[in-house]
């Protein structure tokens, strides 16, 4: 049995974005995964006012990004998380998780979605 498709496949803009988005939440999942547990709670240091943050803290910020834009596509009203992760394990499997979360609510919009203003905390 081949494996070659028969005739052109074709993919919506929407189930793109949604392998895309993804894609990189496993990705990122995976680079927490690797970073060395030594290191996962380590920050770097920058000169004046920034903060930096760690993996982990990175990793709690898209899992909360993810279900905010996630519930704002499915028309629920979006919720605040403060996600805190102790264990890298933990923090990867919600990433990918949230990023799948997301990818299904991206399947599931049509045209009309493009052209939506989406309520967001910074506005439309």
């Amino acid at each position: 049995m081949s494996s070659v498709a028969d005739g052109p496949q074709t993919m919506t803009m929407f189930e793109w974005q949604a392998w895309a988005t993804e894609n990189a939440a496993d990705s990122l999942a995976f680079w927490i995964e690797k970073t060395r547990e030594d290191k996962v709670g380590w920050a770097p240091s920058v000169r004046g006012s920034v903060e930096t943050r760690n993996a982990l803290q990175l990793g709690a910020e898209c899992v909360s990004v993810n279900r905010m834009m996630a519930a704002m596509f499915k028309g629920d009203p979006p919720v605040q998380e403060n996600n805190v992760f102790e264990k890298r394990s933990e923090c990867a499997a919600a990433v990918r998780a949230s990023g799948k979360e997301l990818g299904d609510a991206i399947r599931k919009l049509g045209p009309e979605s493009v052209e939506r203003l989406y309520p967001t905390p910074h506005g439309p």
